[in-house]
């Protein structure tokens, strides 16, 4: 039997996978069937479609550039900040889809949610910090 290796992509994609997986569950099940009083509830529901993506998207993209990149951009400014990249990329689309909802026929626009992804982009950065140095070893300067 082989032993798996922990590497910065499957740490990545479980954090991608997680925040989905989340997002769905709130989006489809839980908000769907929520039927009690509580204020801080139907919030924290409310923003929680746009704070979980916020924490999945950078690490998809992360994913994604690592296993595009060519070998030769070790010490590349983009592969080196990599994850600095990625958030602003995720914030913004985000945030434009929040935007894009002033416009649609039957869009909310909220600035709870905007404020959420932000904060959610925070977590995913803080996140990144708590991976161990030795699996971002192949991403960031030693």
């Amino acid at each position: 039997m082989t032993k798996l290796k922990l590497k910065l992509e499957y740490i990545l994609l479980g954090i991608f996978a997680i925040s989905f997986i989340s997002y769905q569950l709130i989006q489809d099940n839980i908000r769907t069937n929520f039927v009690f009083e509580n204020e801080i509830v139907k919030y924290l529901l409310g923003v929680a479609p746009n704070f979980f993506p916020a924490i999945g998207i950078p690490s998809f993209f992360i994913v994604v550039f690592l296993s595009l990149r060519s070998k030769n951009l070790k010490g590349n400014y983009l592969s080196v900040r990599i994850h600095l990249f990625s958030m602003p990329i995720s914030l913004t689309g985000l945030t434009a889809w929040e935007v894009t909802q002033i416009f649609a026929p039957y869009g909310y626009f909220d600035w709870h949610d905007i404020l959420w992804t932000f904060i959610g982009t925070s977590v995913f950065y803080l996140v990144w910090m708590f991976i161990p140095s030795r699996l971002k070893k192949d991403v960031i300067r030693p």
